[in-house]
């Protein structure tokens, strides 16, 4: 969230002080990310500390909190557990928020310092065994199954079908219109593809493993030292592994690299592993449609007065620039039988 909320930050200090024992003396918000359910600070004590809060509003899911403390207690280090409030908890409310506070990292993301050589290696090990940890069964049951969701399909389509009568309410809204009807065809035929690739994505015996499922570049912080840290885990599955590879090679992080490059780096760390080439390109244009639906509904129907719409306007168009996402799922479609291709 780029636009600061409406919080009462003395309310924030209190709530650290009194509920994790922490002398906060200032906050400072943090216009970061994309998620517009999600508020950034920076804590700061007299002597220098710093702490990093989120705050979350709408429907909390406590495996955002209880899994990155699982994975680090397992001896996966890439995974930055919170800190325990007073009372043991890993989260607590805020008014509208939920609260959670983290040690601070100070590093930049993926889309600030392209990841390395070996970066790639290492993140590509890093995924390998968070997909292969041995989780609490109480907390591995509380982690949503994948569904593949027709939500955000629906929510594309009735945008596209509703464009010629929108009245736009504003030039960014304009643009977006404009932007959106002029690239009709392009999203029909995403829209289509998809819908068959979801008829085949859940078939066969892909094995379940425990995903990140937001595993772009913004997501991963690189610390002074090149260390790498695997941030927000706000939505866990248990899915196919496809949900967290196709971020490799799939255009979202950046283009230091072409597709090929990240996947030969990534695989070297990651491992030998057969991957469902359907299930891959289906995540890939899934992920593209939930973004195109979010940021128009933003863009047509959002509060106008928020600097994220122009971000959003940027972020939408940005999928169908030459070699972009849509450009760089297209090419590694290989249809819906491309199964069994081994990643190495």
């Amino acid at each position: 969230m780029r636009t600061r909320p409406l919080l009462d930050e003395e309310a924030l200090l209190c709530r650290l002080r009194a509920g994790y024992g922490l002398p906060a003396a200032a906050v400072t918000f943090l216009p970061l990310g994309a998620d517009y359910a999600t508020a950034l600070y920076r804590a700061e004590t007299a002597r220098g500390e710093r702490y990093f809060c989120r705050l979350r509003s709408g429907p909390w899911n406590e495996a955002a909190v209880a899994l990155p403390a699982a994975l680090q207690a397992a001896g996966i280090r890439e995974a930055i557990a919170p800190l325990r409030a007073e009372d043991g908890r890993l989260a607590v409310p805020l008014g509208a928020y939920t609260l959670s506070v983290w040690p601070w990292v100070d590093g930049r993301n993926g889309y600030e310092a392209p990841l390395e050589d070996a970066q790639w290696v290492a993140l590509g090990a890093a995924v390998r065994r968070i997909h292969e940890a041995a989780l609490p069964a109480a907390l591995w049951a509380a982690i949503p199954e994948e569904t593949y969701p027709a939500r955000w399909r629906e929510r594309l389509q009735t945008i596209m079908a509703g464009l010629e009568a929108a009245v736009p309410m504003d030039d960014l809204a304009a643009r977006a219109l404009e932007g959106l009807r002029a690239r009709r065809a392009e999203i029909a035929a995403l829209l289509a593809r998809l819908l068959a690739l979801q008829a085949v994505a859940p078939a066969g015996s892909a094995r379940t493993v425990l995903c990140h499922t937001d595993l772009h570049a913004g997501n991963v912080l690189l610390d002074a030292a090149g260390r790498l840290y695997l941030v927000d885990w706000d939505a866990p599955l248990r899915a196919p592994r496809e949900r967290d590879l196709m971020y490799a090679g799939g255009g979202q992080f950046g283009d230091a690299r072409p597709p090929a490059a990240e996947e030969a780096l990534f695989y070297a760390g990651y491992g030998d592993v057969p991957v469902d080439r359907a299930r891959l390109a289906y995540y890939r244009y899934a992920r593209i449609v939930e973004d195109l639906a979010i940021y128009a509904d933003d863009l047509l129907q959002g509060d106008p007065a928020s600097p994220d719409r122009a971000d959003a306007l940027q972020y939408m168009l940005a999928n169908f620039q030459a070699g972009g996402t849509l450009a760089i799922a297209r090419a590694a479609d290989t249809g819906a039988g491309g199964q069994g291709a081994r990643m190495r």
